[in-house]
């Protein structure tokens, strides 16, 4: 049996902030924390390889910090008594876990990725705290649950093997993904279009936007004075939505073999309109070009979406960027800034 309170963990950091906390013991450990991490950008993955080595030379305490409390200043008896919880949901015992935690330090939020006593990996769990996270958590679990129960699906999700409350605390366990899937290429986005069509796939159409499970939640930032959005009204023609993922990048597609999973759902609606995940793809592709200039690089998203085989409109694209906005996507709020009124699509 673990005992958590004897337990240290070597926390390591990245460019300033913790991102992840590696039980001590046993050694072996280590160094399969680090399939966990996927790189992304070569500075990530220079980093995983580099603490690869040190873990392989049996250097990583040089380049960690040495403590019984694993988090940034949570308290580890509760740790102890949600690894219990965890252990018990799962009927297993032994497991030991390596937290991370994401790139926003203000979010209250860890993962945990469960290793076995045999070195497998079990399941990944997400741990929130906080009524605003919960409700990201919530999405992902019923959007999950939705596909799951389709009889057929051209994509993988993970399955949910347990979840629950604790302490003020909301956690939801998945099955891990395979450890070799890697995410795709930015250049990969005609392999992944069909999956993005098969997800769409369960259609209709809002009469009012207004209706729409996500439209409060744009209202918050359209109130904020964005002189875009004022004419997005039940004035408009009707716009079709789909179910959509919400937050389509390469780092929540993966492929595993001819296998594509998708993870992170929590930005995801059933309602969204069908523009949405192709344009979160393209503005995601060009995030640092459209920080730079965004009318250019908008006007290249848009040309891109004339491609696609649902039909394009200004109305259509207007409502995408809104349901962005509303999931506080900041490429979309780059691109309300500039544009008025009505969008020439054409241009």
């Amino acid at each position: 049996m673990i005992k958590l309170d004897k337990q240290k963990y070597l926390k390591i950091h990245y460019q300033g902030r913790l991102v992840v906390s590696i039980p001590e013991h046993p050694f072996w450990l280590r160094r399969k924390a680090w399939s966990i991490f996927r790189g992304g950008t070569w500075r990530k993955s220079a980093f995983k390889y580099g603490m690869k080595i040190f873990s392989n030379i049996q250097m990583l305490p040089l380049v960690s910090d040495l403590d019984t409390n694993p988090f940034r200043g949570s308290d580890s008896v509760f740790f102890s008594h949600l690894h219990g919880q965890i252990q018990k949901d799962l009927q297993m015992e032994n497991l030991y876990i390596v937290i991370t935690f994401p790139p926003q330090v203000t979010r209250k939020r860890f993962y945990a990725t469960l290793f076995s006593a045999t070195g497998n990996i079990e399941g990944f769990a997400k741990i929130v705290s906080g009524e605003h996270e919960k409700v990201f958590l919530r999405r992902e679990c019923n959007m999950v649950r939705k596909i799951q129960k389709r009889s057929k699906v051209s994509f993988r999700v993970p399955e949910i093997k347990a979840e629950g409350a604790f302490d003020d605390h909301m956690y939801v366990v998945y099955e891990p993904v395979p450890a070799r899937a890697v995410p795709i290429p930015w250049s990969a986005i005609d392999d992944v279009l069909p999956h993005i069509d098969d997800l769409q796939s369960v259609k209709h159409t809002a009469e009012r936007l207004q209706d729409t499970s996500w439209w409060n939640d744009f209202l918050l930032y359209k109130n904020r004075g964005n002189a875009f959005f004022e004419n997005l009204s039940d004035a408009y023609e009707p716009v079709d939505v789909s179910w959509s993922h919400g937050d389509f990048t390469v780092e929540n597609i993966l492929r595993y073999k001819n296998e594509f999973w998708m993870i992170d759902w929590e930005n995801s609606a059933t309602d969204a309109p069908v523009l949405t995940d192709r344009l979160t793809f393209y503005l995601n592709r060009y995030d640092r070009r459209l920080r730079k200039n965004p009318e250019k690089v908008f006007h290249r998203v848009v040309k891109q979406l004339l491609e696609s085989p649902d039909k394009v409109s200004e109305t259509g694209i207007q409502a995408a960027l809104a349901f962005l906005i509303s999931r506080d996507h900041e490429g979309a709020k780059i691109c309300s800034k500039f544009l008025q009124d009505k969008i020439n699509v054409y241009e």
